[in-house]
Parts: C-alpha cells; sequence; structure tokens
C-alpha cells in the first residue's frame, strides 16, 4: 500500500525524469531503459531511456525511484518491494533478472548499459533497439560515427 512518504518523490519525478531523458548519453554515458510493466489501457507499456553521468548515479535513480517510476499498482506493498529493489541493487554486478521479478507490475528495466554498448552491441536489447533504429535484420548493426546524432535523437522517442 502507498504511504505519504512517497508523496514528494512523486510530485518531483517528473522533472527528475524530464531531465534525464534531456541528457546526451555522449557526456552520460550510464544508461537505462524503463517501462511500466501494467496493460497497455491503462498506462503501461509506455518507456524511455534515462541517461546518467556514473553507475552510481543509475543505481541510486533506481533505489530511490524504481517502485513510483510508473504508476504502481494500488494494492501493491509498495514498502516490501522499495526494500526488495534496494537489497538487489546492492549486489555487484547488478542483477538485472533479479531486479525485474522484484518489480513485476511495477516498472521493468530491459537494458542497463552503457551508450558505447549500445552503439555497437548486435545481441540483446541493443540489437532490439538498432533493428528498429535501421528498420532491417540483415544489416550490421553497429551505428556508424557519422550517424550517432540521428541515432540519439531516434532514442528520444523510442518507447514511446
Amino acid at each position: 500500500m502507498p504511504n505519504e512518504d512517497y508523496e514528494p518523490l512523486i510530485d518531483t519525478l517528473p522533472d527528475i525524469i524530464s531531465n534525464l531523458t534531456e541528457r546526451s548519453p555522449k557526456e552520460n554515458q550510464f544508461g537505462l531503459f524503463q517501462y511500466g510493466d501494467a496493460p497497455g489501457g491503462i498506462g503501461g507499456g509506455v518507456g524511455c531511456f534515462l541517461w546518467f553521468t556514473s553507475d552510481e548515479e543509475r543505481i541510486e535513480f533506481i533505489k530511490k525511484h524504481a517502485v513510483i517510476l510508473n504508476p504502481p499498482p494500488s494494492s501493491g506493498d509498495w514498502d516490501k518491494v522499495d526494500q526488495e529493489v534496494k537489497r538487489v541493487c546492492s549486489s555487484t554486478p547488478l542483477n538485472l533478472d533479479d531486479l525485474n521479478s522484484v518489480l513485476k507490475s511495477y516498472t521493468q528495466f530491459p537494458w542497463i548499459g552503457s551508450f558505447n554498448e549500445l552503439l555497437i552491441s548486435e545481441e540483446g536489447y541493443p540489437k532490439e533497439v538498432k533493428e528498429f533504429y535501421f528498420d532491417e535484420e540483415d544489416k550490421s548493426l553497429v551505428i556508424p560515427g557519422d550517424d550517432i546524432d540521428d541515432f540519439i535523437e531516434f532514442l528520444t522517442t523510442y518507447g514511446f
């Protein structure tokens, strides 16, 4: 169940998200993609990339905001989930499967990594994103240097 301890965080969250989505991944190399884990009809499924200056900033953001990042279930035990998120985030390296399991029905993180990984990796979530960007499956999925700015622009709308 929600409590009033979350209200100040919920009130400031839109500005925080706006700031993190507007950051350039060229200077803020530590990223994640998140989406609401609820049925589409009630706002689930919409997601965005967020960019951080360090892994520590990213982990602190997840610890502080994961439970409220998207509209959480009203019947959920927010405090219990919040404590589990903090526990999972204290392990190194972060286990993404464990984090997403704890946050089922709240928020999901299909990708947490570096901008460079997103540019050059040809597997997993980076592959999915770039296949959508290139609109092809049989092409090298490495983003050429002269396409990086276009790719960054694409990332600002990916997930909406």
